[in-house]
């Protein structure tokens, strides 16, 4: 037992919980996002073509451009440099896929046609309906996991509760 971290050989309390959120995150399945992300206007609200992009992505929707581009922009950053260097967070992952499906999911047609005309020189409302299907399973397949695991640490006993509740009424 190491004095200092309260572990054995110097392992700190943390390292097990993070290597445990390494093992949640589905890595090909963040860089499958991350290249959807890259096939559209990079969140910039400067450039007049993505500002009207993300006009639309926020059209309707209780959030501006401006919400939209300042989460996305910043998750979409910070996991793919820390994916580069193979130190990804679980809880940034966790956000894009939030901020995706967020921002992507539902019946829009708008926003079809404009990730379609993202797609220069083939465009079209149904390439931005698959774009939308696509990035939003992504999300989803990388979010579940994730959620999951984070539902078991704050409560480890839920998939026992049946066994529980036999235990507590089969007296």
């Amino acid at each position: 037992m190491d004095e200092d971290s309260g572990s054995a050989a110097g392992q700190s309390v943390e390292e097990p919980k993070k290597a445990a959120d390494q093992a949640n995150i589905d890595r090909a399945g963040v860089a499958l996002l991350l290249d959807l992300l890259d096939l559209i206007h990079w969140p910039d609200l400067k450039d007049p073509r993505d500002r009207e992009f993300w006009e639309v992505v926020a059209a309707g929707q209780p959030w501006d451009a401006g919400y939209a581009t300042r989460k996305l922009g910043y998750f979409i950053e910070k996991v793919s440099e820390r994916m580069d260097a193979g130190a990804v967070r679980a809880a940034d992952v966790h956000s894009l896929a939030v901020y995706c499906l967020k921002f992507f999911d539902g019946h829009r047609p708008d926003l079809w046609a404009a990730v379609g005309r993202a797609f220069e020189p083939v465009t079209g409302e149904v390439l931005g309906r698959r774009w939308t299907a696509a990035v939003c399973q992504a999300a989803w397949d990388v979010y579940v996991p994730l959620a999951a695991a984070k539902s078991r640490d704050t409560h480890p006993l839920q998939r026992k509760a049946a066994s529980i509740w036999r235990l507590r009424h089969d007296r």
